[in-house]
């Protein structure tokens, strides 16, 4: 199980003791480590000029696997630009602007919150709960 929302999660994982071994939070990777992650998520593209700089610039705060996604999706667009694996300062503009996580986010929205309701079968005689 993991989550970048530890504090959604404290009073389940009280509730349910045995369930979860070990609860080890990550903090966010900064500059150092998100170039790092950069450029092994995309060690098969070219960075021109300032294009990795710029990415690691307009990443901060994100996760690692936020940023494996922004990263794919510099691919995409060097592919679809037709110069793959080249991938200019340009590109990391459009793809991490604010406009364009927004379309394409995959990450709900904090304000958000899922509630599931299990019902469980009032015939249900195995005991457990």
């Amino acid at each position: 199980m993991t989550t970048n929302r530890v504090n959604s999660l404290e009073g389940a994982l009280a509730a349910r003791a045995g369930r979860v071994d070990v609860v080890l939070e990550i903090p966010l990777p900064d500059d150092d480590c998100r170039e790092r992650l950069i450029e092994r998520y995309g060690h098969a593209l070219n960075f021109q000029g300032e294009a990795l700089a710029e990415a690691v610039a307009r990443s901060k705060g994100d996760s690692a696997a936020h940023l494996k996604e922004m990263v794919r999706r510099l691919a995409q667009r060097s592919i679809l630009r037709g110069v793959s694996p080249l991938v200019s300062r340009e590109d990391v503009e459009v793809v991490f602007s604010p406009d364009e996580v927004v379309r394409n986010s995959f990450k709900r929205q904090e304000e958000t919150v899922r509630r599931h309701v299990i019902e469980q079968d009032d015939e249900d005689d195995s005991g457990c709960r």
